[in-house]
This record gives C-alpha cells, sequence and structure tokens, in this order.
C-alpha cells in the first residue's frame, strides 16, 4: 500500500506534506487521519522544520469526509492519538482563525 501522506522537503527548514488520495479528491478516511496524525508528529520533533505546507495531489486539495469509504475508525487505545476511554479528554473553547492563499 503506497502511503497516503508524501512527505518533501522542498527547501531547508520547508516540508511539503501532499494528501495521496487523488481518485477520491483527497477526501478524509480514518487511515489518513492516522498517518497524518504520525507525520505531524514526526514533522513536531524536527526542530529543523519551521514551515509545513499541506496540499493534496490532483485537482483537490480536500472534498471533506470520504463519505463511501472513510474505511474503519481504530478503537479506542488501538493508536496513541485515540485514547483510552478513561483517559481525561481536554476542552479548549473555538478560537477564530484566519487563513489567507495566493496563487503564483
Amino acid at each position: 500500500m503506497s502511503p497516503l501522506v508524501e512527505v518533501v522537503r522542498t527547501e531547508p527548514h520547508i516540508t511539503v506534506l501532499r494528501l495521496q488520495r487523488p481518485e477520491r479528491l483527497n477526501a478524509i478516511s480514518f487511515e489518513l487521519v492516522t498517518e497524518l496524525h504520525d507525520t505531524f508528529d514526526a514533522i513536531a520533533s524536527d526542530v529543523d522544520c519551521k514551515v509545513v505546507i499541506l496540499t493534496g495531489a490532483g485537482r483537490a486539495f480536500c472534498a471533506g469526509l470520504d463519505l463511501k469509504d472513510f474505511g474503519t475508525p481504530p478503537q479506542q487505545g488501538e493508536h496513541r492519538h485515540m485514547p483510552l476511554a478513561s483517559t481525561p479528554r481536554p476542552s479548549c473553547p473555538i478560537s477564530r482563525c484566519v487563513c489567507a492563499t495566493s496563487r503564483r
């Protein structure tokens, strides 16, 4: 199985993450989310990386949740980002986020 997230170091301090499900318009599946978590963990421990660019292969960045093939959610405790039921879950207020894009 090919990776669902391609990681490319394009320049010093810049890492590009490319979602690799172009046949599904990079729609989110549980497997993709798991791989994204693992990839972000690896990048977070890379002190050399200062910028992460998230993009998608093909003609779409991401179509949202894959309603036809979203996969099977991991059981609690099966993945480190899916905690056991007894693990307290932090809560935080939703804050406003501004995202700007530009075309080159």
